[in-house]
């Protein structure tokens, strides 16, 4: 598979983990604030915010359709929760947004039900080739069933993997725990409360009332299941 098909099936965001927020805001701005500017400031007082522990950057993502796309994101990183930050002018308008990512750890649990899974596949394949095919005991039928339970899970597993690591680039996924950890939680709400709290002070600066950046709905509560499996 080539690089520009491999692009088609990604997400833009894919390697940084499961998107669990998107907020946005769409706020009138003066003919003389650009994006550029706003971003810039919008960054200066992410800096400024050291408490949160993350260092703002500039990065380019891009999604490649028919027609190749790349846009500029201020990122924030902490642990394993990423903030993707744009800024992009609309008529008379910017629109904002802040996207949260969160990469969930890796369970021992669900790895310790993998490597169960393949050891019975492989102990199936050597008890079934003891037996033979003409064995008909309860044990022999019993281990078949098991092994072509087993052989179906793990295939079913490496499928998905694979699926997984095509479009998010992440072929352990299904080996990650589907639930935000406490750290975790606190984390994505640090810095949600962070961006919200810069996107404030830089319109203010613009001269445009901050007040357009309204708090989400459900609060800085993210949801602590981010897949059903």
């Amino acid at each position: 598979m080539g690089t520009s098909t491999l692009a088609t099936v990604r997400s833009a965001l894919a390697g940084y983990g499961t998107v669990i927020t998107h907020h946005c805001w769409l706020v009138e701005r003066k003919q003389a604030q650009g994006r550029e500017t706003l971003a810039s400031t919008v960054q200066e007082q992410l800096k400024q915010q050291h408490y949160i522990g993350a260092v703002p950057q500039v990065i380019r993502l891009g999604e490649a359709t028919k027609t190749p796309m790349e846009r500029e994101f201020l990122m924030l990183q902490r642990g394993s929760v990423t903030e993707f930050i744009y800024v992009a002018p609309v008529d008379d308008a910017l629109y904002l947004s802040r996207t949260t990512t969160v990469q969930p750890t890796l369970s021992y649990i669900r790895a310790g039900v993998t490597t169960i899974l393949l050891l019975v596949v492989l102990g199936g394949a050597v008890l079934g080739g003891l037996f033979g095919a003409s064995t008909a005991t309860f044990l022999a039928t019993g281990i078949s069933l098991l092994y072509s339970a087993a052989l179906i899970l793990l295939f079913s597993l490496l499928l998905f993997s694979i699926i997984s690591w095509l479009q998010e680039k992440d072929g352990a996924k299904y080996l990650r725990t589907n639930r935000l950890s406490d750290f975790q939680s606190d984390d994505v709400a640090m810095l949600e409360l962070a961006t919200d709290r810069a996107l404030r002070h830089a319109i203010n600066q613009a001269g445009i009332d901050p007040i357009h950046i309204i708090p989400p709905a459900q609060g800085y509560h993210p949801r602590r299941k981010v897949r059903l499996i």
